[in-house]
């Protein structure tokens, strides 16, 4: 009968131990998804607060409410860390006239900063550089939208040829 009992006692402390190496495990475990918790909480969200401002004046089809920039302004804002909201124009498209009417009225209309850049008038160099900033830009049409920040571009968006029409009435009402 005493080997039986001797042999209780190392089973009891193999138990035990496995025990205490799970507590353990699990005690890291949570110490470490806390951290990971904490440091989600404290990261900065992006958002853009525009501020709605009523004009005096009517809206004037002749006057440009967007600004035009170069590559080099483009490249400034696209490191800033605010966000920035930049229509992308090709001359070359029959939609020309229309998107720049849209890209006026938002401006005037939403009272929103909009800064216009013109593919076509870039360099070769220019373009090119444009192009590689990020590879979902070489396979898009003309004339779109992007907000950009921090080096990245947030969103991008493009509006078919058809419904520009729709949009423009749209934003005058």
């Amino acid at each position: 009968m005493s080997k039986k009992k001797q042999n209780k006692k190392p089973n009891n402390n193999k138990v035990i131990i496995l025990f205490i190496c799970i507590i353990i495990v699990l005690i890291i475990s949570n110490i470490y998804f806390i951290s990971i918790y904490n440091k989600a909480n404290k990261e900065d969200k992006i958002t853009q607060e525009i501020l709605f401002r009523e004009t005096d004046e009517d809206y004037q089809d002749n006057k440009k409410y967007y600004a035009t920039i170069s590559y080099k302004k483009f490249k400034k804002l696209y490191k800033d860390e605010d966000i920035t909201t930049i229509a992308i124009l090709d001359n070359t498209t029959n939609t020309h006239d229309k998107f720049i009417e849209m890209i006026n009225k938002i401006a005037y209309y939403k009272n929103t900063k909009i800064y216009l850049l013109e593919i076509n008038k870039l360099s070769k160099k220019n373009t090119i550089a444009f192009y590689e900033l990020d590879e979902r830009l070489s396979s898009l049409e003309t004339n779109y939208i992007l907000s950009v920040s921090n080096n990245q571009i947030l969103s991008i968006t493009t509006f078919t040829n058809d419904k520009l029409n729709k949009i423009v009435e749209g934003l005058g009402e």
